[in-house]
């Protein structure tokens, strides 16, 4: 790493200092990692719990059978599944959730994690 050199304000000396971040050639400078609280986990790795508050939503379904198809398609790969019915001014919709999650970033988060078995389309929303 190249050393930039610094000016003492107080002496009017010139000192040696390490850089504040890492250059590799031919790219941006990269910060230096901080070191993470052992307190909260990684986004990515908070889980379904019953407690949370956020769902990832896979489908919104006019029939409860073709609802219930898919909650236990994912729920056979080992998916947290719950067909919640809402009344609608038509009828009823059956949204197919994938949950619960303490916070959108980790609903956000868990849905591109697996996003091979949930899809692309997902949407994340307040139960």
């Amino acid at each position: 790493a190249e050393l930039r050199q610094q000016l003492d304000h107080d002496t009017g000396q010139a000192e040696l200092a390490e850089p504040d971040v890492t250059v590799t050639s031919g790219t941006a400078p990269v910060p230096q990692q901080q070191p993470t609280t052992q307190d909260e986990p990684p986004v990515a790795t908070q889980g379904p719990s019953s407690g949370g508050q956020w769902v990832i939503q896979l489908g919104s379904f006019g029939t409860r059978s073709n609802a219930d198809k898919l909650a236990s398609k994912l729920r056979g790969k080992g998916f947290r599944m719950e067909v919640h019915d809402l009344p609608t001014n038509s009828g009823t919709s059956h949204k197919v959730w994938v949950g619960f999650f303490p916070t959108r970033a980790a609903a956000t988060a868990y849905a591109r994690l697996h996003r091979d078995d949930l899809g692309s389309k997902t949407f994340i929303t307040h139960r």
